[in-house]
């Protein structure tokens, strides 16, 4: 079926996600509050994680000399007159390079027309005996591709898909609902999960996730699984989100988070017991924590550059009053996106661009009525869609509209030295909508739909865009703005995060989807 002969169906409603639905956190949800803090020590919410081992008294000294150099919180400038310029100058030492440094992987091959590679339908959800509500939504986080495997969580199970041909290699059961998945791939293709550790909690609703699974891409074989219970809990604790950061997996969720060995899975690190937890984290070349302050209702939160090994602060952030959500946009530089309390359709409506002290750089104002980047998930901190960070700027697709008798929309940038929008301004073309997928050294690869479905790497340089790959077919049902999306070595893999009960339905629910060379 091609892509303009069916209307997209709409994603699953976004109803209570099995084991991760915990309600508010009530007061105290990092445990009790912190002893009175000794004249010099540490303020409240800026303690060192607990490290689950021996740590090198040399390497405490030093992180302490950094965390004491970089630890000040620093306030957010206030905006401009017209809304979104601070009045701040813009403090641009020590930025890191980041990837733009990089040499683009992706090359343009000589006929990118695409087939069919795989195409998944979402299987029958089980029958769970003693459960006291109808399961019509199942979280399945989770995808990846490398240049072998296509690998993608489904019900009670993640499946190994042979990522040239779409053909089925290994299947790795699971017990229950996946809450999260990591965006990135550790070293040896070594993915994480947070699972279900059993479908029902003693009361008969969907239990937490609460078990931290790696595995390996290439065999489907668990690598290690493990869970732990903070001193002040009764329970093993929940997590709803995991990243990965050089040899570290770190998952988080409302009761705090966690460092965990990717090689082994032994614990390094834990939060300090106190008023404050790690609510989240963004992975990658360095690891950001998003940290969360206060009873619910009057929660303030903080971002942390944190040593992935130790879990000890390099820096620290305090967001500004009436944030919710925060997003880690990019780790390395440190950007981030929150939401200023007004309940913007994107998620984020304001982007924060810091500099490798931890200072702000630039505050950026993305409008809902121009924009149509995605951030779900509440708290989920590294979630958001349709944004990339490369060459010191921030790319953003900009809302359709009539540009004389077509319709379109256009990839803008923004500085994130100065805030200010930049020349770059790439154009999907009549009736196509272009979104930026992830940077490629310095060049910027982008999904763009419409008659057709296509992959292009943008030169920001130049402007000019090459198609990297072109399907007349496209991943029906499957939205871009909601769905996984995952492109390497020239094929493209999309996949749902949250699946809709195939039972009674007449409308079809799809998992996945891979468009490639044809054999």
């Amino acid at each position: 079926m091609n892509a303009h002969d069916s209307a997209p169906v709409p994603p699953p409603p976004a109803g209570p996600p099995p084991g991760g639905s915990f309600g508010p956190p009530p007061q105290g949800a990092f445990g009790p509050p912190p002893p009175l803090t000794q004249p010099g020590g540490t303020p409240p919410g800026g303690g060192p994680r607990r490290g689950g081992r021996p740590a090198v008294l040399l390497a405490a000294v030093l992180a302490l000399a950094v965390l004491i150099a970089g630890g000040t919180w620093y306030l957010l400038a206030d905006r401009g007159k017209d809304g979104g310029s601070p009045r701040a100058k813009p403090s641009g030492e020590g930025q890191l390079p980041g990837a733009a440094q990089q040499k683009p992987q992706e090359k343009a091959p000589a006929d990118p027309t695409a087939a069919t590679l795989m195409h998944t339908l979402v299987p029958e959800f089980p029958k769970i005996p003693g459960s006291v509500t109808k399961q019509t939504t199942w979280k399945a986080e989770g995808s990846w591709l490398t240049e072998r495997v296509y690998a993608k969580t489904s019900v009670r199970e993640i499946t190994g898909y042979a990522a040239a041909t779409g053909e089925k290699l290994w299947s790795l059961p699971l017990k229950g609902a996946s809450c999260g998945g990591s965006p990135q791939v550790g070293k040896g293709n070594i993915a994480a999960v947070v699972v279900q550790d059993k479908p029902l909690d003693d009361r008969g609703y969907p239990a937490p996730c609460t078990e931290v699974l790696a595995f390996d891409l290439d065999t489907g074989k668990t690598v290690w699984s493990t869970s732990f219970t903070a001193e002040y809990q009764s329970r093993k604790t929940p997590f709803d989100q995991v990243v990965i950061s050089k040899d570290t997996v770190a998952a988080g969720g409302i009761r705090g988070g966690a460092g965990f060995d990717l090689a082994d899975g032994s614990l390094r690190w834990e939060p300090e017991v106190g008023e404050c937890g790690d609510r989240g984290y963004g992975g990658g070349p360095r690891l950001v924590a998003v940290r969360v302050c206060g009873p619910f209702g009057k929660r303030k939160f903080e971002a942390h550059l944190i040593d992935p090994d130790t879990g000890r602060n390099a820096w620290r952030y305090r967001l500004p009053a009436g944030t919710t959500a925060p997003k880690v946009l990019s780790t390395d530089p440190v950007v981030l996106g929150v939401d200023t309390g007004t309940a913007s359709l994107t998620g984020v409506d304001d982007v924060l661009s810091l500099d490798a002290r931890g200072r702000l750089r630039y505050r950026i104002a993305l409008k809902d009525d121009r924009f149509q980047h995605s951030c779900r998930g509440a708290e989920i901190a590294q979630s958001c869609r349709s944004l990339a960070v490369g060459n010191d700027r921030l790319y953003v697709p900009t809302r359709s509209r009539a540009h004389g008798k077509g319709y379109w929309n256009e990839i803008v940038s923004f500085s994130l030295a100065d805030g200010k929008p930049t020349r770059d301004r790439f154009e999907a073309g009549d009736g196509n909508t272009l979104l930026p997928l992830r940077m490629d050294g310095p060049r910027l690869l982008a999904y763009k739909s419409g008659t057709d479905v296509s992959v292009v790497s943008v030169d920001p340089r130049k402007g000019t865009q090459e198609t990297l790959l072109t399907s007349p077919d496209g991943p029906i049902g499957l939205s871009p703005e909601y769905a996984d999306l995952r492109f390497t070595h020239g094929r493209l893999y999309v996949g749902s995060p949250l699946l809709g009960d195939p039972a009674g339905g007449s409308v079809k629910q799809h998992l996945a989807y891979g468009f490639g060379p044809g054999a």
